[in-house]
């Protein structure tokens, strides 16, 4: 019978020390955590939300298939993200003067004073990041972390935007707080 690997073996996976990859995601997580934290607690919004209006602010106007390609995210995600933005007011949505078919959305003067308080979204320093890295660790950084997102199930439907609460389904009651 083969003896069972004590704890400090067991560790390692495949021979590898998986404790500088722990370190490395746990530094990443709290970093990005802490910031989202931070942006809903001074705000009011979420990571998405502060995100998007940092972009219209740049852009003044963009449909929804703009604001979903600049945010690197899905249009019906990014739908309704602007949807909860302009329930609070902070955007607002108006027929495009070229093509009256289409949708633009801009940002409220209530959304630009949202932002000039509010501090960097965490989505906005985590693209910093990356474009701080070279093509050859971007192609290995996706690698591991698309090999990752698998194994964790991450297949499927598309995520929503980073610290971003899902949508709630339509019929379902609201869980009771008291």
């Amino acid at each position: 019978m083969k003896p069972r690997p004590s704890v400090s073996e067991s560790v390692g996976s495949r021979a590898h020390d998986l404790r500088p990859i722990m370190r490395a995601m746990r530094t990443v997580v709290a970093a990005l955590g802490q910031s989202a934290r931070t942006v809903e607690q001074s705000t009011g919004v979420t990571n998405a939300q502060l995100f998007i209006l940092r972009q219209l602010e740049r852009e003044h106007s963009l449909s929804i298939n703009d604001i979903a390609a600049l945010t690197l995210t899905q249009q019906s995600g990014a739908s309704v993200i602007v949807s909860r933005l302009e329930r609070d007011g902070f955007v607002k949505r108006t027929r495009s003067r070229e093509d009256a078919r289409r949708v633009m959305v801009g940002i409220t003067a209530a959304g630009r004073r949202l932002l000039e308080a509010a501090p960097p979204a965490p989505t906005g320093r985590l693209l910093e990041a990356l474009r701080t890295l070279d093509g050859p660790e971007l192609a290995v950084l996706e690698m591991g972390v698309t090999a990752l997102a698998n194994v964790l199930g991450g297949q499927g439907d598309e995520p929503m935007m980073m610290f971003e609460p899902p949508p709630r389904k339509r019929g379902r009651a609201e869980p009771h707080k008291g």
